[in-house]
């Protein structure tokens, strides 16, 4: 396998950036992470599971919809008053 040819990878780099472009990233701070903590202990959520909720949450979208095959952050994302695809059964 060889290498891509520089139009190619121009145009990668350029699709990459316009759909990085359309993301709204979410640092962790203090605050994320403490609320993070909060959500574990109280949805029993594994740790990373636990940063993507509070993540979703910080947003304050009423409109939000998450989207996992994880039933234990489905639940939690339900109990938190937000939409889940695919909905638990």
């Amino acid at each position: 396998m060889g290498r891509i040819d520089p139009n190619t990878l121009r145009s990668a780099v350029r699709a990459i950036d316009e759909l990085y472009a359309e993301l709204r990233v979410i640092g962790i701070d203090g605050a994320l992470a403490q609320f993070a903590g909060e959500l574990a202990e109280l949805h029993g959520l594994r740790g990373y599971h636990a940063v993507h909720l509070a993540s979703a949450i910080s947003i304050e979208d009423a409109g939000l919809v998450a989207v996992t095959w994880d039933r234990d952050l489905a639940d939690a994302v339900v109990a938190s008053g937000h939409a889940v695809v695919p909905a638990s059964p």
